[in-house]
């Protein structure tokens, strides 16, 4: 082994620690927040369910009503036919 190529694969063990730790966990300002825009997303995304869902149960409701009316109204038609 040349004194070169012992140079060489010190230095690269003296660096490859300092270049994993690069590597680490943490989290840059455009990664939080990237996560920040995928929550609000998320967020809407329920309170839009939540609300078509609302929506859903008051035309049912609405639907019932309307029903209802309409059999009021032709059991009166029946009672002045009658």
């Amino acid at each position: 082994m040349t004194i070169r190529t012992f140079i060489f694969f010190l230095l690269l063990a003296s660096v490859l620690p300092f270049a994993l730790t690069a590597c680490g966990d943490s989290e840059g300002p455009a990664e939080q927040a990237g996560e920040s825009i995928d929550q609000a997303a998320e967020q809407t995304e329920d309170t839009a369910e939540d609300a078509m869902d609302t929506m859903e149960e008051k035309a049912e409701e609405a639907g019932d009503s309307m029903e209802d009316a309409m059999d009021n109204a032709e059991d009166k038609m029946d009672e002045m036919n009658n």
